[in-house]
């Protein structure tokens, strides 16, 4: 089964507004050991990749929400747009 962690990463782009960009931090095909309940404690995996991606890890970036994809399907839109 295809597994994948995510993040989601926002910045104060100007006051009162921030940009987010979501990024896939691992997948169960980069990394072997990854299972669904692994994925469930995945702040280990967060906080090995906010260390190797320190543009993430300064500059006004903060961690907006993290998460666990199962399939290789893109996020809905939060809009409710398809």
């Amino acid at each position: 089964m295809f597994i994948s962690v995510l993040v989601t990463l926002c910045h104060l782009v100007s006051p009162g507004i921030e940009g987010c960009v979501e990024e896939i931090i691992t997948d169960s095909t980069r990394d072997e050991t990854l299972t669904m309940q692994s994925c469930l404690m995945g702040e280990a995996y967060v906080t090995k990749w906010k260390l190797e991606h320190p543009t993430y890890s300064s500059n006004g970036w903060r961690l907006a929400k993290w998460g666990c994809r199962i399939g290789n399907k893109p996020s809905p839109d939060p809009k409710g747009r398809a």
